[in-house]
């Protein structure tokens, strides 16, 4: 009796380690499932972290090409302002010599007009001169 109640505890025994080694079996397999699943998810996360690395890479170079395009539309435009106000200069002065070409050529017109009636006025007078000459010659 007393081995068939040893053979009884060893079977019971037996029975209560191979259900635990199941149970042990299952949660080793849980948790290489659980591992595989993590494993997978950090890869995604750094194909993820890659990908908008490589995104920001490509809106910091993006951006760069926008402010250097930037800076040679602003260079461009002080150029461009910079050749206006020069041709404003050189027109300016072009306007500022006509003005004076002008006002000489008024003054030219005026001082002719001006010798002209001068010469004409000496006319007059030389004939008024000789008009009275033969006016007094007439009286006497």
């Amino acid at each position: 009796r007393e081995a068939a109640e040893r053979w009884r505890l060893c079977v019971e025994d037996a029975r209560e380690r191979s259900r635990a080694t199941e149970e042990l079996k299952a949660e080793v397999l849980a948790q290489a499932e659980a591992t595989r699943v993590v494993a997978e998810y950090q890869q995604e996360l750094r194909e993820e972290t890659a990908r908008q690395r490589e995104a920001h890479a490509e809106a910091g170079r993006k951006l760069a090409s926008v402010e250097a395009a930037e800076e040679e539309v602003r260079k461009a435009g002080a150029k461009a302002v910079q050749s206006l106000m020069a041709e404003f200069q050189v027109l300016r002065a072009e306007a500022e010599e006509a003005r004076k070409t002008t006002e000489q050529q008024v003054l030219a017109r005026e001082a002719e007009q001006f010798m002209a009636i001068s010469n004409r006025a000496g006319e007059i007078g030389s004939s008024l001169e000789e008009y009275g000459s033969q006016l007094r010659r007439a009286e006497d």
